[in-house]
């Protein structure tokens, strides 16, 4: 994608200089060609997405992970109010429970990894 995107970039300097000559066939063509190239590098990241979506990759940073995630916070509370834990241990736990899931990014990645060697 990356090269993709260069070789658009390196065309839209192509075009500004065959805008200040005045060729407007090849600015025409190169404009076209351009677009084509975007398009491509869009059609490639959507198909990295869907391939990555197939494949069972999480997405850490999707809306539906981060309400899943804090689904889990809410019922670890709620079992903790059901037990009739006090709220200072309470406090003790989460915040114990906080630290440990500090690097939960990294945890989950290396597990994943793990699963699919």
């Amino acid at each position: 994608i990356e090269d993709v995107l260069n070789s658009s970039e390196d065309l839209q300097g192509t075009l500004l200089m065959l805008e200040n000559e005045g060729s407007l066939k090849d600015n025409a063509n190169l404009t076209v060609t351009r677009a084509n190239l975007l398009r491509l590098a869009a059609d490639i990241a959507a198909r990295k997405k869907e391939l990555a979506q197939k494949s069972g990759e999480v997405d850490l940073n999707a809306p539906a992970f981060m309400l899943f995630q804090k689904l889990c916070f809410e019922r670890l509370t709620e079992a903790m109010e059901s037990l009739k834990i006090d709220q200072e241990t309470r406090n003790l736990l989460l915040s114990d429970w906080g630290g440990r899931m500090k690097d939960w990014d990294k945890d989950l990645r290396r597990m994943l990894k793990e699963l699919d060697e």
